[in-house]
């Protein structure tokens, strides 16, 4: 028996295993379009915003929509989404289809934003 620690995997080879999502991108009038980003892929600063988006959108944590939209949104696309006037279910359901479409890949209990 070797003392010898056999690496499983390198930082190198699972960035090239790993792609980022496509964004989820939701049609409105006014032909403007808002895109909500694949935030498992965020870094850095924004790793904890993607953490706190992804206890949200597997109801670990709870937040109003319009606060979990703020987070997820650019500035820009954030002040499309208030000046829609959607319903309560209209938001409820865009950001349930946002959020699986960007999960959809992650195993249960995954937390991309977990690695700081």
């Amino acid at each position: 028996m070797s003392d010898q620690v056999k690496i499983t995997e390198t930082l190198a080879k699972l960035d090239k295993e790993i792609t980022g999502g496509e964004p989820y991108v939701l049609g409105v009038p006014g032909n403007k379009r808002l895109t909500f980003e694949d935030f498992t892929s965020w870094s850095g600063e924004r790793a904890q915003v993607a953490e706190d988006l992804i206890n949200i959108a597997t109801g670990v944590t709870d937040a109003p929509m319009d606060e979990f939209a703020r987070k997820w949104l650019t500035a820009k696309d954030f002040e499309t989404w208030k000046g829609l006037g959607l319903s309560f279910r209209q938001k409820a359901t865009i950001l349930k289809q946002a959020s699986e479409h960007v999960l959809k890949d992650m195993s249960p209990g995954e937390s991309a934003a977990s690695s700081s």
